[in-house]
């Protein structure tokens, strides 16, 4: 094989004579395969198999005259400043949060927004589109009832509307629940959108990239062909924030707008803030309430409160590190590092408040390139003390 020039050392002439070469290349391919490709080529080429992908492609081709459904929003949040959209036919948004932060509750608020104005929520429904499903897979008829009878007291009804109606499906196995989905997405013309309470429970395994794909792949087919709103509840992981397992991270790179609800107390009395972690349109406007026998109570002018930026470790005076190390080691005067790992934050708290475990490691090894503490190896474990003055 002739050795190639190095591309730096390159002259016009010698990139002439590259691009001549392939050309004559290429002519002697075409000369050869005048009649037809060689039996190595025919090979080569892909069945297409039963599909007519040129049809296919030309149903998907968009063009800037094409007409699709409306994308009008459904529900709206009304403030000062405008309308933001909430709900929007075709797409999927998520409400999470932990157990007993009242993310049904929540669902039986906007359910009675989309029926008429409720707080801050306006209906854009058409009379010819207004039919509101919930659809549980997570709690059981009673549970499901009582949300029914909280929306009907919200609506000041003895009955529900006949444009919303409440599905209990715990029974049926996944399979089925996903078919009842479907089934209601496909044969009710005036369904607009459905609440699906326990999404999760529409697959065995909520971290499973294959079930979790074939999912999304079936719930974007139902809301693109039948433009109705699918509006998810899921609970968050135990350690964190985030959404439940892959199928969490999925509905976040699909949905339009992600809520997550957070459960406080603020003077003796429960609170639940709402909040947008993810917004395709304009940022959804955060909100706080409680849950009464009557329904929802939102607190008026409430405003989030800002997350305070963390605190250096170099930021923090000397004189509260000697008055943390000074209670770290008040009733021990060796600790193993774990132990002082939790010491630290056990005493951090008087001085700067609660810190991490992150937090924790950072101060000891602040603490031992200041030398304000020593260590000893005794066998495997390392013992950490004061250094002495």
């Amino acid at each position: 094989m002739t050795e190639r020039i190095p591309e730096g050392n390159l002259t016009p002439r010698d990139i002439a004579n590259e691009i001549e070469k392939m050309l004559s290349t290429t002519n002697e391919y075409m000369a050869e395969n005048a009649n037809g490709p060689s039996k190595l080529e025919t090979s080569k080429i892909i069945d297409p198999g039963p599909f007519d992908y040129g049809e296919i492609l030309s149903n998907a081709e968009v063009f800037l005259n094409d007409e699709f459904p409306s994308s009008d929003a459904i529900l709206v949040s009304v403030s000062p400043t405008g309308e933001v959209p909430v709900f929007t036919p075709g797409n999927i948004s998520v409400i999470s949060g932990k157990p007993k932060t009242c993310k049904t509750t929540l669902v039986g608020g906007f359910m009675v927004g989309l029926h008429h104005r409720y707080a801050s929520f306006e209906t854009r429904l058409s009379p010819e589109r207004n039919e509101i499903i919930f659809l549980d897979c997570e709690m059981g008829g009673r549970r499901t009832q009582e949300l029914a009878r909280l929306v009907c007291k919200m609506l000041s009804l003895e009955t529900l509307p006949r444009n919303i109606r409440f599905f209990s499906i715990r029974q049926f196995d996944t399979a089925m629940r996903l078919s009842l989905l479907e089934y209601m997405a496909f044969h009710s013309p005036s369904l607009a959108i459905i609440f699906l309470d326990g999404i999760r429970d529409l697959i065995l395994d909520v971290n499973s990239n294959y079930e979790v794909s074939k999912l999304m792949e079936k719930l974007l087919n139902i809301i693109e062909r039948t433009n109705i709103h699918l509006c998810t509840v899921i609970h968050q992981n135990k350690i964190n924030s985030d959404i439940r397992g892959a199928l969490g991270t999925e509905l976040s790179n699909k949905c339009e707008l992600a809520l997550s609800l957070t459960k406080k107390e603020d003077s003796g009395e429960v609170i639940y803030t709402v909040k947008t972690d993810l917004s395709r349109d304009k940022e959804f406007p955060g909100f706080a309430f409680q849950r009464t026998d009557d329904g929802i109570k939102l607190i008026e002018d409430w405003k989030p409160t800002s997350k305070k930026s963390a605190v250096t470790v170099e930021e923090i005076p000397e004189e509260t590190h000697k008055q943390i190390l000074a209670e770290v080691f008040k009733q021990k005067t060796e600790h193993s590092y774990n132990d002082l790992v939790g010491a630290i934050q056990s005493a951090a708290v008087s001085f700067i408040g609660s810190i991490g475990i992150g937090k924790a490691k950072q101060l000891i090894t602040h603490y031992y390139a200041k030398k304000l503490v020593t260590s000893r190896r005794d066998g495997q474990q390392v013992n950490y003390s004061l250094s002495v003055a």
